[in-house]
Formats: structure tokens, C-alpha cells, sequence
């Protein structure tokens, strides 16, 4: 059966095409599909633009979010697709370097239920400007353009959080309150083996969910200068030898699930 959904929102740089494969049309935003149904016969592919001003340009080859295999060596690492978030040469820290909304993920793609885990150190926070993460579908669209948690990403639930407290957000909707987190803090997501999304501050699981399905771990700078970055299972442990805790070690990550 055809596979219908909302036409999504568009701005000023995004990217739409078409793929037509095995005798079906799939219409496309920013690489993820929105729409499929079956055709056949002889097309040419076609554009309308009504308002004087606009404007479209053709580009060569399809561009689509890659997928890359996990590596336990290299752990996670973020998908540097985003002009006003930048990425260090290992995809492990990023920085906002314009204010506004978007949302920076991971090249991995996992399956739920599975057993893993992912930890963001908070590196810069100006005050009271709202840090997100949780996780994002794994063809998240509006992520140019939304935050983790908003109505504007589907299949997407995570945390937004300033030093004074936060909030847990589903697609736009309130399921919890939070207490804050500041700089320094590590934040972070599990998944276990019986399906549930545990969202956690400093060790400390603040929510769950069941999810089910193919995600991303995902962040949201929406601030200029905010700065976060992966950290692996031995940081973890090491920083909590510092502020004189008992030491926490996630031990080996699993593979990643991919499709």
C-alpha cells in the first residue's frame, strides 16, 4: 500500500528529490522519505514555483544521512551535516557557532530493543540557554531546523535542560521535570535489552520509555559557543574517580544495529 504522510515544512536550503525504484516514487526531504506510491509508465521529473522570488537549483547526486558501522574502537561519533555546528576531526566534540534551532546526531544507527550506551560531557553552557539530547528517528527530518524533543521531530524524545532544571520532551509534549545540569556534567542515553529508553543526568536515570525501532542518539546547540562532546565508558569512570564518587565503568559496547 501507498505510504502517505505530512508534507514537511520547508526553508531556504533544504534538499528534495525523487527516487523511483522497482516501480515506486519516493518523494524526499532532506534524504528521508515522506511519501511513497506506485507508478508506472514514461514521466519527466518537474518543479512549481508560484511566488515571484523563488528559486531552485538542481544538484548532481543524491545526498542521503549516512550509516556508518560501530566501531568499539572509535565509539560513537556525530554526523557533521550542519554549516552552523561544527565537528572536531574526530566527529566527538561539537560547537554552535550561530544560535538557533537544529540538532546534531550520530552516524550510527541502533535498534531497539538492544543494549547500549551513549554519554555527552556538558564542555560549555551560557546560562540559562537550554541543552538538549535523547535520541531522533533514524531519518530524523527537521533536524536543520528543530530541536530534540519539538513536534517538529517525529519518533524523537529527550531531555531540555538548563542549570536551573529541565524538562522531558516528546514531540512537543511535557512527560517529566528534571533537575538542571551545568558544565562538566555527563548526560547521556541507555538502551537495554527489553526495549526501554533510559535518559539519564550524572549516572542518574531521570526517565523511561519503551521504544521500539531504528534511532539515532541525538543533541540540540542552540546557542552560540554551547560545546558537548562523546566521551567513552573509561572517561566516565575517570571522572567520577575525580569528584571522589565510586568509579562507574559501562564496560564494552555492543555493536551498533543497522538496516
Amino acid at each position: 500500500a501507498d505510504t502517505p504522510k505530512a508534507a514537511p515544512q520547508l526553508w531556504g536550503g533544504d534538499l528534495l528529490g525523487v527516487r523511483i525504484k522497482d516501480g515506486r516514487c519516493s518523494l524526499l526531504h532532506d534524504g528521508a522519505e515522506f511519501m511513497t506510491v506506485r507508478v508506472q509508465g514514461n514521466y519527466r521529473f518537474a518543479v512549481s514555483l508560484p511566488e515571484k522570488g523563488q528559486k531552485v537549483e538542481m544538484v548532481d547526486r543524491v545526498i542521503s544521512l549516512a550509516r556508518d558501522d560501530f566501531d568499539a574502537q572509535r565509539g560513537f561519533t556525530f554526523l557533521d551535516r550542519l554549516s552552523t555546528v561544527d565537528c572536531d576531526a574526530r566527529d566527538k566534540r561539537a560547537w554552535c557557532k550561530n544560535s538557533g534551532k537544529r540538532t546534531t546526531f550520530t552516524k550510527q544507527v541502533f535498534t531497539s530493543p538492544s543494549d547500549l550506551k551513549f554519554r555527552l560531557k556538558v564542555i560549555k553552557l551560557p546560562a540559562d540557554k537550554p541543552f538538549r539530547w535523547g535520541i531522533v528517528d533514524s531519518e530524523p527530518v527537521g533536524y536543520r531546523h528543530f530541536c530534540v524533543g519539538e513536534d517538529g521531530m517525529q519518533n524523537c524524545i529527550g531531555v531540555s535542560s538548563t542549570s536551573s532544571g529541565g524538562v522531558v520532551l516528546n514531540e512537543g509534549n511535557t512527560k517529566a521535570t528534571t533537575e538542571g545540569v551545568k558544565e562538566g556534567d555527563i548526560v547521556g542515553c541507555n538502551v537495554t535489552s527489553a526495549g526501554m529508553l533510559e535518559l539519564v543526568i550524572r549516572e542518574t536515570v531521570v526517565y523511561s520509555i519503551k521504544v521500539t525501532g531504528n534511532f539515532r542518539f541525538g543533541v540540540s546547540l542552540v546557542e552560540e559557543g554551547q560545546c558537548c562532546e562523546i566521551i567513552s565508558a573509561g572517561a566516565i569512570a575517570q571522572t567520577h574517580d575525580e569528584s571522589g564518587r565510586e568509579p562507574v565503568g559501562l564496560g564494552a559496547q555492543p555493536p551498533i544495529l543497522s538496516t
